[in-house]
């Protein structure tokens, strides 16, 4: 299940302006010290994709990714889009061997 608030739909339209919307991908990328975190991109409808859609918006995701991190929200505030899930999806964290810049 994906879930989407009207403030993070709003934000996508505003993007778009006069134009249509067109599909928003929820997907896992990479996140450095912070391990693979949910992020969202402009693409267009896959193979083996789940749709959702709210009002004119889309979004799509794997089914791969909703079976692993079960139900994912997609938010805004006035800093940007937030994704999360119902299973966190990070991992990374921060020794003083991994050579990351986080201060260790």
């Amino acid at each position: 299940m994906l879930k989407m608030t009207e403030i993070a739909a709003e934000k996508i339209r505003e993007h778009f302006g006069d134009k249509e919307p067109q599909p928003i991908r929820v997907y896992l990328g990479g996140g450095g010290c912070a391990g693979p975190q949910l992020m969202l991109a402009i693409d267009e409808k896959k193979e083996g994709d789940t749709e959702f859609s709210f009002g004119n918006v889309t979004v799509l995701t794997q089914q791969e990714l909703l079976e692993v991190t079960g139900g994912i929200t997609v938010d805004a505030n006035e800093y940007g889009f937030q994704v999360v899930s119902e299973n966190p999806v990070g991992g990374g964290g921060c020794d003083c061997n991994s050579g990351c810049a986080c201060g260790c």
